[in-house]
């Protein structure tokens, strides 16, 4: 008892005392963060971490003005984005494993423009070539066209412009200077839906294959999707639509040292998500877009085409000016209209050192209809056409 006693007594006064001991050592100083200089800026290593850890934040306001034709419209649309992000790079015996994570807070009061609060917009793993998670889509790499305007892509006959999906893929370089990969991507977010039904859920993913071939001129790239469409009515079939596209970004030294053509064509036989003729309204012209269209002697899948050209030129380190023009075109005939939409416009950003950017673009959009369904009335209106002004201010500190 006097033994069981006495340990008892010395382990209270080492607890008691452990407090003091720390308070005497005025010069302890908590671990240090290291630099993580061998993956870029701002990469910094947590004490008791392996991983090299990036933290960035983005915040983008856009307000814009496009006419409108019925007073319960808005003529001007506004938008607040929060964008906050993760990177982190973890070095290991089978190679360097990168994770990357985008999570986005959107508020846009009383317009088309994308609302979601909050928006998963990338997270995904990186390793030995493979990228699984929520990423750019395939197609859409190493950018879409949307991307040379501030009105962005995805719409209008506009070219894809998706953003990202959930994947899994893989990428090598089979030859220098080239690259292929191969992705398997959830379509459900690509669909545009079956006119006439509805649509069943999908049994088979997306596939796209890309190649790509860099030099010094600039980059060549071209890919392929499949996409399935399964129509919810009797006797109608399973059906397998498909995309193509090819990119070029070219160097244009005899005009300018920093000036670049960037083009783009896409076509689609039911998969019109990948062309951008997901969604189409110019003015009061809107016509319907659909994969596939039911009639009553058959289906029809909508061709879809999408071309656009941008020419870039960096005036001077801070600033970019740009100049594009898109063409769209559907075909749906003999069940769906059949329309084409045109677009010019012209933009240009200003960004400091600090992150902060502004910019302002002007766009003039024109659509009409190519034509009716078979045996129906030209919907009206046949055509129309609208202007569109954006000014953007962002501040980001990646």
């Amino acid at each position: 008892m006097r033994l069981r006693g006495l340990a008892v007594l010395l382990a209270f006064v080492a607890c008691s005392t452990a407090p003091a001991a720390v308070r005497a050592e005025p010069h302890a100083r908590p671990p240090a963060v290291a630099a993580c200089s061998d993956f870029g800026r701002s990469f910094f290593q947590p004490p008791g971490v392996d991983a090299c850890v990036k933290l960035g934040a983005r915040l983008r306001f856009d307000v814009g003005y496009e006419p409108r034709l019925v007073r319960s419209d808005a003529a001007y649309a506004s938008s607040t984005r929060a964008t906050l992000g993760l990177d982190a790079r973890t070095p290991t015996q089978a190679g360097l494993i990168s994770t990357t994570l985008r999570l986005t807070f959107e508020r846009a009061p009383g317009s088309e423009w994308a609302g979601r609060v909050p928006d998963l917009e990338y997270a995904a793993i990186e390793w030995a070539g493979f990228t699984a998670g929520r990423a750019t889509s395939f197609f859409d790499r190493p950018f879409s066209m949307g991307s040379a305007t501030l009105m962005g892509g995805g719409v209008n006959g506009r070219g894809t412009d998706r953003g990202s999906v959930n994947l899994l893929a893989y990428e090598f370089a089979p030859l220098p200077g080239w690259r292929a990969g191969a992705s398997v991507e959830d379509g459900v977010e690509r669909r545009v839906g079956v006119a006439g039904a509805w649509e069943r859920g999908p049994r088979w993913p997306d596939l796209v294959l890309t190649l790509a071939r860099e030099r010094e001129w600039g980059l060549w790239r071209t890919a392929l999707a499949l996409h399935q469409t399964r129509p919810d009515a009797p006797g109608r079939a399973d059906t397998w639509g498909y995309a193509v596209q090819t990119t070029y970004d070219v160097r244009v030294p005899y005009l300018a040292d920093t000036t670049r053509v960037r083009a783009q064509t896409s076509a689609g036989v039911g998969a019109s998500d990948y062309t951008g003729w997901g969604y189409a309204r110019v003015g009061a012209f809107a016509p319907r877009t659909a994969d596939v269209w039911l009639g009553p002697r058959g289906w029809a899948a909508a061709r879809t085409w999408a071309s656009s050209t941008a020419l870039i030129h960096q005036w001077t380190p801070a600033l970019r000016v740009s100049a594009f023009t898109q063409t769209g075109v559907q075909i749906a005939w003999p069940y769906g209209p059949s329309a084409r939409i045109w677009a010019v416009g012209a933009n240009a950003v200003w960004r400091s050192r600090a992150g902060l950017e502004a910019g302002a673009e002007l766009a003039f959009q024109r659509a009409r209809l190519l034509a009716p369904p078979a045996g129906a009335p030209a919907p009206q209106p046949t055509r129309d056409s609208a202007w569109l002004a954006r000014i953007r201010l962002q501040a980001d500190a990646w």
